[in-house]
């Protein structure tokens, strides 16, 4: 589980970025709107080292602006150069010490290098100048998640929740930690949270679907399991989806067998006694016994 970052990759939305810099009046030719536009284009199609080119001829004459440095960053991020995103984020906030976006966004890369550390202190800091921050309250949970601070990340991602009542991740996170302390009551809770805001959140199917297991619902679990892995193939993600439909034929195994199992158990038991017992009067003359010999034929 990734943290979220405001500006990069998949939330990445640069004409929010863009609009706010050619509002400065400082950066208001023709030149620089030219190539802060195909930078912008350059991201939306993937060409991250063009739009890396494009920032840069910006920024070799107007070296001031904080955004611009973000989206470079971003683009750096996206071809895996954490390092060099992480120094541009750097000297945005150099720029503006209140970009709390910037903060959360180089905690992202921090946490992409494992320096966990660091990365909760860049969240600290985003809280400090926007408090009810969702995103820096749930990076700094998923953080706290993986270091083992298990009630420090329940209560981060309460206040992601808190400030952002829509932010699915958070509930499908808390419940997974609901779920490792075997409280499947809050974990399902949670779980059916994150189904109501995104009915198509495949990983919340999932994970309910193991608390299912784990209570011993087999037939609950094999509908969640099912449900994600329609949702699974249509994201082309194949290997989890096998690993999902592997799971739904064990669970059917599992269930097919308990089925026999009952059925056998509940049939009468087959009576058997010995010659002598009969001979010695032991059962009654009402019951009657099956030797199984044919229809008309004498047993003796």
């Amino acid at each position: 589980m990734k943290t979220l970052s405001l500006t990069h990759l998949k939330s990445l939305q640069p004409e929010t970025f863009i609009a706010k810099l050619q509002q400065s009046q400082q950066l208001g030719t023709e030149y620089a709107s030219a190539y802060i536009h195909q930078g912008n284009e350059c991201l939306r199609v993937g060409d991250y080292q063009g739009a890396i080119e494009n920032y840069t001829q910006v920024l070799n004459f107007k070296s001031d602006e904080a955004i611009l440095y973000c989206l470079r960053g971003c683009a750096y991020a996206a071809l895996g150069d954490y390092q060099g995103a992480i120094e541009d984020y750097t000297e945005a906030i150099s720029l503006d010490p209140n970009f709390a976006a910037a903060y959360i966004d180089r905690g992202s890369f921090r946490d992409e290098l494992g320096d966990r550390q660091g990365a909760i202190a860049d969240y600290n800091h985003a809280l400090k100048i926007k408090p009810n921050h969702d995103l820096a309250y749930y990076n700094r949970g998923l953080i706290y998640s993986r270091l083992g601070q298990i009630d420090k990340a329940i209560k981060d991602y309460t206040q992601a929740i808190k400030f952002n009542s829509k932010l699915a991740q958070a509930y499908v996170n808390r419940g997974n930690i609901h779920s490792e302390l075997g409280d499947t009551k809050a974990a399902i809770q949670n779980f059916n949270q994150a189904l109501e805001l995104n009915p198509n959140f495949a990983e919340a199917y999932v994970n309910r679907g193991n608390v299912h297991v784990a209570i011993g619902n087999y037939q609950g679990a094999i509908e969640d399991y099912e449900k994600a892995a329609k949702l699974l193939f249509e994201l082309a993600e194949i290997p989890v989806y096998q690993q999902v439909r592997d799971r739904i034929q064990e669970l059917e195994t599992n269930l097919k067998q308990q089925a026999e199992k009952k059925a056998l158990e509940s049939m009468p038991k087959t009576l058997d006694y010995t010659l002598d017992e009969l001979l010695a009067g032991v059962i009654e003359s009402s019951e009657e016994i099956s030797w199984g010999k044919p229809e008309g034929q004498e047993i003796w």
